[in-house]
């Protein structure tokens, strides 16, 4: 069958692009053709592509900051990090038209015999109302309606909407769910079975995500990928240094943490996973820095989000923490990355929820419809 995909694999983020690659492989794997809805939200397009709708102040900003980038005092780290992504981006198949509405979508659904949305932070209350674009309501046939381990930012939903909501879930053939306090939610909101399921990162294996990295030549280092910057993490990431002796390099933000005097590396997907395999040590607040390191059998810890947006996904880390029996590594002033993580257990279980996600995703190629 065809498949339209729809997440935000176009952002520059390492889950983002690496969770729609592997929803796409394991699909493609299982016989189907796939391509990826290029739907772009307004304000992610604001965001991302400031330089190219704007050349000339991004222009101005680049002449003023120029001096300041010789010597060393500002760096400006998107041109190559976008480059990076593109090069990565290359391995998706992409829809020829990019989408920015609901009212544009009329010809899609005939294109497709399937639509599955999901995973990464794709049904979210930071608008007014989540995009219906991402909710398939412009898809009349229940039956290729479907949804794959769907995060959000916050479990919440605001009162006003949950009734429409509800009208929304019940009109899909089949939804899951990423995080269990999500499938709560929604099972309440909808009173239909939400399964949780893996991320699609976890689908693939260590040795698939081996074959799309590029190597970096660095190895026996602290890897240091933070999203937020908590003092303690830091001093702790500091200190590991120098009780190691091993250098730290950090990616994701350069700003953060620039006492713990980093070697920062600009990256892009696949040298995101080069860095994540060969790291002797991870310490992270980001999920999907989290989920490969996981994947990878690292030592690692994990902080979780202290800010009032972060605080509202954590829930993402409690499924991933409960699930593996990893209480041991998130973050306290207590913690101890030196102890070894028996990883058989985890990748056995790793195992088995691989398989019930491949059955949830083979139920949604059959062709009748779901009971009501």
């Amino acid at each position: 069958m065809k498949v339209g995909i729809l997440n935000l694999f176009f952002g520059l983020n390492y889950g983002a692009v690496l969770q729609a690659y592997a929803l796409q492989t394991v699909l493609e794997r299982m016989g189907h053709q796939c391509e990826m809805i290029h739907y772009y939200y307004d304000w992610l397009k604001e965001r991302h592509n400031f330089r190219s709708r704007h050349p000339f102040l991004s222009s101005l900003k680049h002449a003023f900051m120029f001096p300041l980038t010789a010597t060393g005092l500002w760096h400006d780290d998107f041109p190559k990090k976008q480059r990076l992504f593109q090069k990565f981006l290359k391995k998706l198949h992409v829809s020829s038209n990019e989408y920015l509405n609901l009212a544009q979508a009329a010809d899609l659904e005939t294109k497709y015999d399937r639509f599955i949305c999901g995973s990464d932070q794709v049904w979210c209350f930071h608008l007014e109302f989540p995009d219906p674009f991402l909710f398939l309501e412009f898809v009349k046939d229940p039956i290729k309606k479907n949804a794959y381990a769907i995060s959000a930012n916050t479990p919440e939903v605001p009162e006003k909407w949950k009734n429409h909501l509800a009208k929304i879930l019940r009109e899909f053939h089949h939804v899951s769910v990423r995080e269990t306090n999500l499938a709560k939610t929604y099972e309440e909101i909808s009173q239909r079975n939400i399964p949780v399921l893996l991320d699609p990162t976890f689908l693939l294996t260590a040795e698939d995500w081996k074959k799309e990295e590029t190597l970096l030549p660095y190895s026996n280092y602290i890897l240091f990928y933070p999203l937020e910057c908590p003092i303690e993490v830091c001093a702790y990431t500091y200190q590991l240094s120098k009780k190691t002796g091993l250098p730290v390099i950090q990616i994701g933000e350069r700003e953060f943490c620039k006492e713990i005097q980093a070697k920062y590396v600009t990256c892009g997907p696949g040298e995101f996973l080069s860095l994540v395999r060969n790291a002797t040590h991870i310490v992270t607040n980001s999920f999907h820095g989290m989920a490969f390191s996981i994947i990878f059998n690292k030592n690692f810890l994990v902080s979780y989000g202290q800010s009032p947006y972060r605080k509202a996904m954590n829930g993402r880390f409690d499924t991933i923490i409960e699930k593996f029996n990893l209480q041991n590594r998130i973050f306290n002033e207590s913690s101890d990355i030196f102890t070894e993580i028996n990883y058989a257990p985890i990748n056995a279980t790793i195992q088995n929820e691989q398989e019930k996600s491949f059955a949830y995703l083979q139920k949604i190629f059959e062709d009748f419809p779901r009971s009501r």
